[in-house]
């Protein structure tokens, strides 16, 4: 996690606390404290002694990454890890997934399942993804890449039918432009123009995206039950225009 405000890591946290024996968890922002460090402090995690926050500066996302594989516990050194970024959300289904991990043979080193990508508000989502979840972790396993990084070395992996929330695209306009920039530095995508920096609106920043977006009919974890009513109070105008620009 980085400076910028991350609105569902709270939710991300819970969604995850009934899985995990211990998280390690990447403050890259740079600061000494920080909004987004309070929230880690005070999750049912970190009430319970089960998580760990490094803090670092960010350099690029594999080298974030391998900052958490370094921090984790020896004692977790062969388990099954769970990757999940600051803006995803899990519900029912992760507990489902982690019941059959201890039955899996061992030449299966990795379990995907399928993440839903919201954008611009909680009722549009652009794409569904295979997307990984468990990997048995081992002294050798390392990330790589500036972004869009990858993990090596992994065998044989699965996926099972099992979807959960990703809602990166789920921000303010303006700092929609920003994550556009930041990817564009690191060797993805196309850098926003200086228009969109400077007046970023959802139509600017959201158009080519929401193109194809289809509306959402379905529930959100329960854990995202208090991060969506405030925002869709705070967004009331901002949700409408992007119902406007996919409807």
């Amino acid at each position: 996690m980085g400076r910028k405000p991350e609105r569902c890591l709270g939710a991300a946290l819970e969604s995850i606390a009934g899985v995990c024996d211990h998280a390690v968890i990447n403050d890259n922002s740079g600061l000494a404290s920080s909004e987004n460090a309070a929230i880690v402090l005070s999750s049912t995690l970190a009430r319970t002694g089960r998580l760990t926050l490094v803090r670092s500066s960010f350099v690029d996302f594999a080298t974030a990454r391998n900052t958490c594989l370094d921090a984790t516990p020896a004692e977790f050194s062969h388990a099954w890890g769970l990757f999940v970024d600051a803006d995803e959300v899990h519900g029912a289904e992760l507990l489902a997934m982690a019941a059959l991990l201890p039955h899996l043979p061992r030449e299966i080193e990795a379990v995907d399942g399928y993440c839903r990508f919201f954008v611009g508000s909680f009722s549009w989502w652009m794409d569904l993804q295979r997307s990984r979840c468990f990997v048995r972790v081992s002294p050798q396993l390392r990330w790589s890449g500036k972004i869009h990084e990858r993990l090596a070395p992994v065998g044989r992996r699965i996926a099972l039918p099992a979807v959960w929330a990703q809602y990166g695209h789920v921000v303010l306009p303006r700092e929609e432009a920003e994550k556009s920039k930041l990817y564009a530095s690191l060797g993805a995508g196309t850098a926003p123009t200086q228009l969109q920096l400077e007046s970023p609106n959802a139509t600017s920043v959201w158009a080519h995206l929401l193109l194809h977006a289809h509306r959402f009919d379905g529930k959100h974890s329960p854990a995202m039950d208090m991060v969506i009513k405030r925002l869709s109070l705070e967004r009331t105008e901002l949700f409408a225009c992007v119902d406007r620009q996919a409807g």
